[in-house]
């Protein structure tokens, strides 16, 4: 599903030892510098905004943890489920929601879909606190 050609280099990464990987979907590009360098911070955290990143992300380091909010500014938790689950992803994905009317409709979108991973939906202050 990549197609965003802007990303010619991509980095390597060691098969030596397997880092704690947790990427952050859609909250923004995260601290740091503005370039984006596609590796993980020295505590193994990932930040991506758009799909097309995340996905990236996702079959480069193949993160343990996945944390988005419910509803981010270029998609919502289950586009992001469905992408992961092309990417045949295997850790945690855990959405951050800041209104609990939605919850249920989303547990049974997300529960139709048999990821094959660990979904959660938590409220924002148990999230990121």
């Amino acid at each position: 599903m990549f197609t965003d050609s802007k990303v010619l280099q991509m980095p390597q990464t060691s098969g030596a030892r397997k880092a704690v990987i947790t990427l952050f979907a859609g909250f923004g590009p995260g601290p740091g510098p503005a370039e984006k360098a596609y590796k993980p911070d020295v505590e193994g955290r990932l930040w991506a905004d758009d799909l097309a990143e995340i996905e990236l992300m996702v079959r480069l380091y193949n993160p343990c943890e996945v944390i988005s909010p419910l509803i981010a500014k270029n998609f919502d938790c289950i586009d992001l489920a469905q992408i992961l689950q092309c990417c045949r992803f295997r850790g945690t994905y855990r959405a951050q929601s800041t209104s609990e009317n939605v919850i249920p409709i989303v547990r049974d979108e997300i529960a139709d879909l048999d990821l094959g991973f660990e979904f959660a939906i938590l409220p924002e202050d148990r999230l990121l606190g």
